[in-house]
């Protein structure tokens, strides 16, 4: 009869062992990094929810065309602040932002910082026809505004 124990013992276990080994039981690190990802989500949840309520009880309004064209003027004259800083800071010492352009057959250098580029870009504007009111007649961003503008 121990005999017959030991070895449904020995086989018992080394099927066990090999099943355990098999089975996918999650570890602390797994547990950990998915209890975290679940906190994250509950937070962005916990503010979805607020900001309905506000919406739902009046405490917040709807973005008008309004206040959405009063932040980009307001983000304008920051982008203009943020322009005649940087230009201010260069100091004119360095020439990387300068470019040459050809108008009326004569070869022009024009200034412009790179937010006034990247602004001229978007909006289509030919730097070589944007008047500069920055320092030394660099162009900003203001400048390539009122030319889009026109």
């Amino acid at each position: 009869f121990l005999q017959s124990y030991a070895s449904f013992y020995k086989v018992f276990k080394r099927n066990s062992e090999d099943y355990l080994k098999n089975l996918q039981l999650p570890v602390r690190s797994d547990i950990s990094r998915i209890a975290g990802l679940v906190v994250n989500l509950e937070e962005k949840v916990d503010r979805i929810e607020e900001v309905l309520e506000d919406f739902e009880y009046g405490y917040a309004e709807p973005a008008t065309s309004e206040s959405v064209k009063e932040l980009e003027t307001r983000l304008g004259r920051v982008e203009g602040k943020l322009d005649r800083l940087l230009a201010a800071l260069e100091g004119g010492a360095q020439d990387g932002g300068a470019q040459v352009a050809e108008t009326n057959g004569s070869m022009v250098e024009i200034t412009a910082t790179d937010a006034a580029r990247r602004k001229a870009r978007e909006m289509g504007v030919d730097l070589s026809e944007v008047v500069g009111t920055g320092t030394d007649g660099q162009v900003t961003v203001e400048d390539v505004r009122k030319k889009g503008e026109s």
